[in-house]
């Protein structure tokens, strides 16, 4: 018995231990599974506000660019409505989302019969702070393009078909623009080359004059001497037969003397400079071929290069040839004015001693004269005899030798007769002896002229056929022009946005600072000209563009299937009649643009066929995807400098199309060998020919800007030999037959059409800035005609970020026992939403 009263109530005191720990486990299972249902309803309420927020989207956006964005601003009050209706904490008649799961619950333990106890509110939801806030605007690039992805990405399949030829042809396209910038850059460094030296060619039409001069003084050193040798003898004579004239003679020789040493200073002053001349064309023609040289190995893989390269090469080396003597060789023409320079420093220090050696024989003649007369007189001797008897005298100067000799005989002939021929006579053969006269003994020398060295370069001017086409180029460039201006001016009416709706763009937001994007970098006119070697290349910038990802394709899909060109009111593609019934489509006879856009018989409509000219309300006319390349305000300067960079573009590909073609090449050089000729050789034919290849391309150009903008026709992107100026002179015919002009000389393996460029040029334009032109226009549009409303695309959210908290009550709060353990309002549950489109 003792051990039944000790062991009592044991098996009640283990009961409970074992319950505690499992009703309290119940217990917490309970009330977080409580928990957990609550957070999710909460979830579930957030959600359901989020969605009911953003279902109030901008209708006309969607409906006009197929974007997404809030229409209301204020999000915070409406979702704060319906998260507040939805878990039954507001005012409204109507079961919330909580009741409706509470009643759900109560039905299956047993029914309504609680449906009104306080104690099976398992949650009494207090709503602490529901607070929402849009976010992501569509001014934003990645936020845009994530829109314009989502829309195109079942849209733009038929634009990416249409584009699959540049695809295709891709790597072909690049490795002809390749070849093609090679050309042109070996073109552009021959003209240059050739420009610098072409100031040689002037060197050498000089050289002729100076060459004229040099040979005058040296006719005038030799003339000067015989002069001068002429009254030697003839003062020989007086000495011999005791003239009366000597003192006159002596006077007359010297006079000689001084005008020969003159004319020899100055033989020499036209030789130095002569010489210094040629010395400057060795050394400018030496660096001219070196130059050549090494630009045809550079371009040795460029035949038609290289073939004008070896022609500069061979006039210069005629020119620098040493061992030549055909008049050709400025090296020979130096080395023959080596001895005549020498040979007049000798001729004036001979000249100098005669004089001064003659000089001193006068002086001694005089001398010995004086003393025979004072001789005489001293003896009585009459004058008249005294005359006589010195007429007998008989001198003779022997002047052969290096001093001074005479030979004086009283009544004794010097000679076998003493008639005074035979005295010149010998004098003259005395004279001679001297062998001065060997120092004036020059020959003319003979300049090589320009013609002279550039003769095997001249290309008969006949060849021309009396066509100028210079002159023709020109006017074809001018009349192409003028045609797409009149066109311009007469059909198109250009719109420039005013400085407060401008500014107010997304893109001009961002250059500011006044958002978080990256400045937006522009286009200039300025770039047209000095971006030829760029535009060569395109095809890496494109196909950079294309290949990096879904994302830029579809965007540059988007770009043009929902904005307009210049061609868009052209009506490209448009046949009269098309709309009647009986209609065949003859479209495909046609060199048009892509083919659905442009083949509607209403004009080029958008992937909604949507008549762009006509069903779109656009704030620019037409010149949209030109705005997303330049992102001027003002449409016509956008339309020019689209313009000015295709016509660069074509410029390039033009000028390596007629240096290519021989019949083109031939023309050019032979109008540039008749300008050259013209100039008297002052210009070398080499600079004419690019003026005259450079105006062909330009006229080439001026046509097949107006083909592709005019009528939007196709044009080869790398063209070669298929010129049109070439074949139609005129321009009006060139231009009325170029349907079949176009079609039947096709030489291309791709042709492009006025959108392929604006493809390629929108490739030189960076990812973020084409996105931030593009809610440019979207603003505008939206907008109405004057782009002034009150739409904004940073104020265009797409998503919403809602944040909310929420208490329920504590389960055991109201148990007396446990009412002491619990503070606050109940259990606060957070939850962070975010929800768009």
């Amino acid at each position: 018995m003792n051990f039944f009263c000790k062991t009592k109530g044991v098996i009640s005191v283990f009961l409970i231990i074992v319950m505690l720990p499992l009703f309290t486990s119940a217990v917490l299972l309970v009330d977080g599974a409580r928990y957990q249902s609550a957070k999710t309803m909460i979830q579930e309420a957030g959600d359901l506000a989020a969605y009911s927020t953003i279902s109030n989207y901008n209708s006309d956006l969607k409906e006009r660019y197929g974007l997404f964005a809030l229409s209301d601003g204020n999000v915070q009050s409406t979702f704060e409505k319906y998260f507040k209706e939805t878990l039954g904490y507001s005012e409204s008649a109507e079961e919330s989302y909580s009741q409706k799961v509470q009643n759900l619950m109560t039905g299956l333990i047993g029914g309504n019969e609680y449906k009104n106890a306080d104690f099976f509110n398992m949650y009494n939801f207090n709503v602490q702070n529901a607070k929402a806030e849009a976010i992501y605007d569509l001014a934003k690039p990645d936020v845009l393009q994530s829109q314009i992805v989502e829309f195109m990405k079942y849209r733009g399949v038929e634009t990416v078909l249409e584009r699959f030829e540049i695809l295709v042809n891709s790597s072909k396209a690049k490795e002809e623009s390749r070849k093609n910038e090679q050309l042109v850059n070996g073109m552009e460094e021959l003209s240059g080359v050739d420009s610098r030296y072409s100031g040689l060619m002037s060197m050498i039409t000089a050289l002729e004059s100076k060459v004229d001069t040099y040979n005058s003084s040296l006719n005038d050193v030799t003339s000067g001497y015989a002069s001068f040798e002429g009254l030697v003898i003839e003062e020989m004579v007086d000495m011999a037969f005791f003239s009366e004239s000597i003192d006159n003679t002596k006077y007359s020789r010297n006079n000689s003397c001084n005008t020969l040493l003159s004319r020899t200073n100055r033989a020499y002053t036209a030789y130095t400079a002569l010489s210094s001349s040629v010395d400057t064309i060795i050394e400018q023609a030496t660096r001219a071929r070196n130059d050549y040289i090494a630009l045809r190995e550079k371009y040795k893989d460029h035949p038609e290069l290289c073939e004008d390269i070896d022609k500069e090469l061979e006039t210069l080396n005629t020119i620098l040839d040493e061992n030549s003597n055909s008049g050709k060789s400025i090296v020979y023409l130096k080395s023959r004015l080596r001895y005549p320079s020498e040979e007049m420093t000798l001729l004036y220090g001979e000249s100098l001693d005669l004089n001064s050696r003659l000089d001193d024989a006068h002086r001694k003649y005089n001398r010995d004269v004086r003393e025979k007369r004072e001789e005489m007189e001293a003896e009585d001797y009459l004058d008249s005899e005294i005359e006589e008897e010195l007429k007998k005298i008989k001198y003779f100067l022997d002047i052969t030798g290096n001093g001074l000799n005479w030979r004086y005989t009283d009544y004794i002939p010097v000679f076998d007769t003493e008639t005074e021929s035979e005295v010149r006579a010998a004098a003259r053969n005395t004279v001679a002896n001297l062998d001065i006269k060997r120092y004036t003994n020059f020959s003319p020398y003979k300049a090589p002229s320009p013609t002279n060295c550039y003769e095997d370069r001249q290309i008969n001017a006949d060849q021309t056929d009396g066509v100028d086409y210079k002159e023709l180029a020109k006017n074809t460039a001018d009349e192409a022009n003028s045609k797409n201006t009149e066109k311009t001016a007469s059909e198109e009416v250009n719109v420039k946005l005013s400085d407060e709706v401008f500014n107010k763009l997304p893109s001009q937001k961002a250059n500011k600072g006044e958002t978080t994007t990256k400045n937006v970098d522009g286009i200039s006119e300025n770039n047209a000209s000095s971006n030829i070697k760029s535009a060569n290349s395109c095809f890496d910038e494109i196909m950079s563009g294309l290949e990096s990802g879904r994302d830029e394709v579809l965007t540059f899909c988007y770009i043009f299937d929902m904005f307009k060109t210049r061609v868009t009111s052209k009506n490209i593609g448009v046949v009269e009649g098309a709309d009647k019934v009986g209609y065949k489509d003859t479209s495909h006879n046609k060199w048009y643009h892509t083919r659905w856009r442009y083949n509607d018989p209403r004009g080029e409509v958008d992937t909604r066929d949507r008549v762009k000219n006509t069903e779109l309300d656009t704030v620019f006319n037409s010149k949209e995807i030109e705005y997303i390349f330049t992102g001027s305000k003002d449409e016509g300067t956008n339309g020019a400098v689209v313009y000015s960079w295709i016509y660069a573009t074509r410029l390039a590909n033009n000028l390596a199309a007629v240096y290519l073609d021989d019949n083109a090449k031939a023309q050019c050089e032979a109008l540039a060998a008749a300008c050259s000729a013209a100039s008297m050789g002052m210009v070398p034919p080499a600079v004419f020919k690019w003026v005259f290849i450079a105006a062909w391309a330009a006229g080439e150009t001026a046509l097949e800007l107006a083909y592709l903008i005019d009528d939007g026709y196709r044009v080869p992107l790398v063209k070669t030999k298929k010129l049109y100026i070439r074949n139609f002179w005129d321009v009006g015919t060139a231009i009325g037959s170029r349907d079949t002009l176009i079609r039947d000389d096709l030489d291309s393996f791709l042709d492009v059409c006025y959108e392929d460029y604006l493809i390629i040029l929108l490739c030189f334009v960076g990812s973020d800035t084409r996105l931030l032109r593009i809610a440019d226009l979207i603003q505008l549009n939206m907008n109405g005609g004057d782009g002034s409303g009150s739409f904004e695309m940073d104020k265009a959210n797409t998503y919403v970020k809602c944040d909310t908290e929420v208490s329920i009550k504590y389960m055991f709060q109201p148990i007396k026992q446990f009412s002491g353990e619990y503070t606050g309002s109940g259990l606060k549950i957070k939850n962070q939403i975010y929800q768009g489109y």
